[in-house]
């Protein structure tokens, strides 16, 4: 069809800040849950976490946002398996919005942290709105 010729492959690393594994670690000695709820890859969402030490095992599973139900429409089942659950991988902004509900109505008070501008809702819904990045 095209007369293309590869000439390379290029790939990108962009690991995360060393402070970060030592910002989890104090989480952890302080009693605080920290969860990933990324519109990333579930594979990225987990070398991510297991870099920063927020988890131990490659192992561990990760929620697909195509599969969260409405939380309204949570039984008592889901809604501890996505209070438990550390990683969120392809969630959109309302489904954030919806897991800051979640832990809200679960008596936790919800730091969120973003970089984007479709992360606005969520860090104004949360109790403690971290916004990140230049601008």
């Amino acid at each position: 069809m095209w007369d293309l010729t590869l000439l390379g492959l290029a790939g990108l690393m962009d690991p995360p800040r060393e402070e970060v594994r030592k910002a989890i670690q104090r989480c952890k000695i302080a009693g605080i849950t920290v969860i990933i709820a990324t519109g990333d890859h579930g594979e990225t969402a987990k070398e991510i976490a297991k870099a920063v030490g927020l988890i131990e095992s490659a192992d561990t599973e990760y929620l697909l946002g195509k599969d969260l139900k409405v939380i309204s429409n949570l039984s008592q089942e889901d809604r501890n398996k996505y209070i438990n659950t550390k990683i969120f991988t392809r969630v959109n902004p309302e489904q954030k919005l919806e897991l800051i509900q979640l832990h809200q109505e679960n008596n936790e008070i919800v730091a969120m942290t973003g970089d984007g501008v479709n992360d606005a809702p969520a860090l104004k819904k949360a109790d403690i709105g971290i916004p990140m990045g230049q601008r």
